[in-house]
Parts: C-alpha cells; sequence; structure tokens
C-alpha cells in the first residue's frame, strides 16, 4: 500500500509535468504578485471589508486626510518631478528609499474617498511640467489605490470615462484588482460588471483579465470561481479549471478548491469530464507537494482521488 500511494502520485505527477510545467510555473508566478499585492494591502491598513459602503466604517473626516486635495496633488506632482531627475537607483538602499517613500504616497492617497479622487485626477490631468509617462503612472497609482479602498466606485469611474488611463493595460490591471476585492463582498455585483464591460478588454489583455479573475477569485471563494466558467461562458473549460486550481497551494486552500471542484464536475457533460477530472487531480497532487514530500503524501492519501 505505501508503494502505490508513492507510485500512483508521481507517475501523474510526471505526466501532468511534462504536459503543463511551463503554465504551472507561469502560474505560480502569477499567484506570487496576487499575494504580494494583498500583503501590501495588508501593509497600508486597508481594511479587509469592501463592502462598498465606507461611511459605515469610518467617518468623511477619518476618510481623508488633513490635507487639502489640492495640497495634497502639488506634493505628489513635487515628488514626481523629482524622481523623474534622478537617475535610476543603483544600489538598494537608495532602492528601498524610494520604494518606501512610494509607499508613503499610498498611505496618504488611501485616506481619500471617491470624490476626493476624482479631484486629484484631475489635478493631475490639467498639471503641467512632467513627462506623459509619468502622468500615466501618477494616475494608475492613484486608481490602484482607490481600487483597493472602493472598489465599486472604481468600477463605475472606469465605467464613464474607459480613456483615464491612457493604456489598456493599466485599465486591466486596476480592474482586476478592483473586481478581486469586490468578488470578497459582493461576488454577483463583480460578476455582473465584468459580464457587461468584458468587451473593453479584448485579445490578450482580456484573456490575462479572465485569468486572473479565475485565479484571485479561486483563493477568495472557488464555489464563486467553478461558476465564473459557466456565467461567463469560457469556452475552454479544461484550462479554466486549471487557473482556479493552481494558486490553491496550502492544505486549507486545497481542502476548499477540491470541495467546491467536486460540486462542480457534477455540472459538467459527461463526455467531458474525465479529461476535466484528470487534469484537475494532477494539478492537486502537483500542489501538495509545495508543503514538502511527507505533507504531500499525507495529504493525496487523505484527499480520496
Amino acid at each position: 500500500y505505501l508503494f502505490q500511494a508513492v507510485l500512483v502520485p508521481f507517475l501523474i505527477l510526471s505526466l501532468a509535468a511534462l504536459l503543463g510545467w511551463k503554465n504551472h510555473r507561469e502560474l505560480a508566478a502569477a499567484n506570487h504578485t496576487l499575494r504580494e499585492i494583498s500583503a501590501e494591502a495588508a501593509a497600508l491598513g486597508i481594511p479587509s471589508d469592501t463592502s462598498g459602503k465606507p461611511a459605515e466604517q469610518r467617518s468623511h473626516r477619518e476618510q481623508r486626510s488633513a490635507e487639502d486635495v489640492k495640497t495634497l496633488a502639488a506634493g505628489l506632482l513635487e515628488f514626481a518631478r523629482e524622481l523623474e531627475s534622478l537617475p535610476v537607483p543603483t544600489d538598494d538602499t537608495a532602492a528601498d528609499e524610494r520604494q518606501q517613500r512610494m509607499l508613503d504616497w499610498q498611505r496618504r492617497l488611501a485616506a481619500l474617498g471617491p470624490q476626493e479622487m476624482k479631484e486629484l485626477l484631475a489635478e493631475i490631468n490639467a498639471a503641467p511640467g512632467i513627462k506623459e509617462e509619468t502622468r500615466q503612472e501618477l494616475l494608475q497609482l492613484a486608481l490602484e489605490t482607490l481600487a483597493e479602498t472602493h472598489p465599486k466606485e472604481t468600477l463605475d469611474l472606469i465605467t464613464l470615462t474607459p480613456d483615464v488611463l491612457g493604456s489598456p493595460y493599466p485599465r486591466a490591471k486596476t480592474v482586476s484588482t478592483a473586481l478581486l476585492r469586490l468578488m470578497e463582498s459582493e461576488p454577483t455585483a463583480a460578476t455582473a460588471w465584468f459580464k457587461e464591460h468584458r468587451g473593453m478588454f479584448e485579445g490578450r489583455i482580456g484573456d490575462w483579465l479572465t485569468e486572473r479573475l479565475l485565479r484571485g477569485t479561486g483563493l477568495i471563494n472557488p464555489k464563486t470561481a467553478f461558476a465564473l466558467i459557466g456565467e461567463l461562458g469560457l469556452p475552454n473549460a479544461e484550462y479554466s479549471v486549471g487557473m482556479i486550481i493552481n494558486p490553491s497551494r496550502n492544505r486549507a486552500e486545497r481542502d476548499a478548491s477540491l470541495a467546491a471542484f467536486r460540486e462542480f464536475i457534477k455540472t459538467v457533460p459527461e463526455e467531458e469530464r474525465k479529461a476535466i477530472a484528470f487534469g484537475a487531480n494532477s494539478s492537486f497532487m502537483m500542489n501538495a507537494f509545495f508543503e514538502g514530500m511527507d505533507n504531500g503524501l499525507k495529504w493525496v492519501e487523505s484527499a480520496g482521488f
């Protein structure tokens, strides 16, 4: 029995590795990025409750800093012009100092409410004497911060002014942040917005946004993530299932994802089940060994494959 317990998972792992190791590494890197974003939000003191009702969480006075928006914008623009004139840091100390100053600005921007952020965006757009690249970076910084604290309002703003960010990729990145934050509290609203406005993102950018939504939602609520496959009409269910499963690295994440998958697979047409189940089980087993050989074997044995 021990021999079988060791052999069977490794046979499947080897096949899965041959078929999809490159994609698995890419997913691992994407998941690491997602965790870094979440950690940054926690470090900034951003609350996990993003219900879109900031008035119930803190007063208007607490939402904003004591600084006037125009004063805040002037300071931010001065900081941007300073960065434009400085060379790219060549040592860790200078790079860390620049990163810390950027985090300090994010903390100050996180205190703004949606209307104040709109005023700030207007100030940035109207500011003379800065490079267009710098202007776009400031707009993205502001919107990414707003997406973390007020996701619904961020999506509304992008709906009304889709060109607020000049490039499609920064817009998609901001939207993905807002959607994942909204998925935590209002998954129905997040799904509805994406279904209605996914046409704003075409080609590879649209694919990237869909994949990030699946991966992130898979960690937040795997049952909702699997439901997205049908709700969004995604054509390749096997690939989408992999997007959802791959980020689940620790036991709690795998247990939740496996339970949700077993409910989902019942809804799949019978002729597609074997292929989807094989790919999903391979991914689960591969992920189990990220916690070490012994822990991986124990989880595989207990999972009931």
